[in-house]
């Protein structure tokens, strides 16, 4: 799984130098964002000297006598993310996608089909059932590719929810299975935490993981979207749209809003969360059952999703600053025990 610098994209004809300036900073950023979740990022042969500004390319947009250019400053942050970068062409040939030697010309968006090997190379990688993306300029989300080789659509990165859609498509473009959400839900849902414990319980879910699948990340794309802020007392204006800008860090219990707001809030997103009864607390078994440690604090994570309604269910808990301040996904079970039974 990676991402593929679009060259083809990195085009800014048109813009005064603070625009520019602009433009490559927030390219900077998604860089950086890959690089810091240790995801690879990949450039092609010609990247640094094809022409990005009339018939200027990379590092000639530092030219000071010209009447647009980047600052130092911004050179310095390129170079530094460049510099960790490696070509996708300088694999052995062994290790690249099937036709691609073939140079085939691929459309992007319905366009009319020109030659890009950067898209290319994405796209019959992600045919092959490796989840590869690509980094532009303007371009960004899910857009249909085609060659003559076929069809997939690839991810161009923007922001965030961008980058979190990438992952989220390759669980089943590289065969969803339990080992394969393990592996890739760090980076579909990063406002997330798993304890290693959770995916044992993917075997226990009744019907099996597959029947639960599709379900299962609908609740955790959710949660990952405004699940810290459903916990937080914060102004409740019944709309979940203002959940996710006021992502919550750790959440201390005075800080935790009412049940019965949890559960609103909940119900906006719908998905069906509610929390145990008193008496599966005061009970000695069924407490356990409930509870995960995460360092030396243990959790009693009560408040559970339920996938269906008597069956699997996913249990939760609030951020807590063991959790890195990231909501918990705690246990994943078809049903926990309860009092008497």
């Amino acid at each position: 799984m990676s991402f593929v610098i679009d060259g083809s994209e990195w085009r800014f004809d048109g813009l005064s130098s603070a625009e520019l300036d602009a433009a490559v900073q927030a390219l900077i950023e998604r860089m950086e964002r890959v690089t810091a979740r240790g995801e690879t990022l990949w450039f092609g042969h010609d990247f640094q000297s094809r022409p990005m500004l009339a018939n200027r390319s990379l590092w000639q947009l530092f030219d000071k006598d010209e009447d647009v250019y980047l600052r130092i400053e911004t050179q310095h942050e390129l170079a530094a993310q460049i510099n960790h970068l490696n070509c996708y062409e300088d694999q052995d040939e062994d290790q690249w996608p099937s036709h691609f030697e073939d140079l085939s010309p691929v459309s992007v968006g319905g366009e009319g089909p020109s030659e890009n090997l950067d898209v290319l190379w994405a796209h019959l990688s992600a045919l092959e059932g490796r989840a590869t993306g690509c980094l532009g300029h303007s371009r960004a989300g899910r857009i249909a590719t085609q060659s003559p080789h076929g069809a997939i659509a690839l991810h161009w990165l923007g922001d965030a929810t961008c980058h979190a859609h990438f992952w989220r498509d390759a669980i089943e473009l590289e065969g969803d299975s339990i080992q394969t959400l393990q592996r890739l839900a760090p980076h579909a849902y990063p406002n997330l935490y798993f304890p290693e414990s959770v995916w044992k319980g993917c075997n226990d879910f009744e019907g099996g993981y597959y029947s639960q699948a599709s379900e299962l990340r609908r609740y955790l794309a959710a949660l990952d979207g405004c699940g810290s802020w459903i916990f937080a007392a914060s102004p409740d204006h019944g709309l979940v749209a203002d959940g996710p800008a006021a992502q919550a860090s750790a959440i201390e219990d005075a800080a935790l809003a009412s049940d019965q707001v949890v559960i609103r809030r909940f119900a906006q997103l719908k998905l069906d969360v509610v929390p145990e009864k008193p008496n599966v607390r005061k009970d000695k078994t069924s407490r356990q059952a409930r509870e995960i440690e995460i360092g030396e604090k243990v959790l009693y994570c009560h408040w559970h999703g339920r996938l269906q309604a008597h069956q699997n269910r996913v249990h939760i808990h609030a951020p807590v600053p063991e959790s890195g301040n990231r909501l918990v996904v705690a246990i994943f079970a078809s049903h926990l025990p309860t009092p008497g039974n």
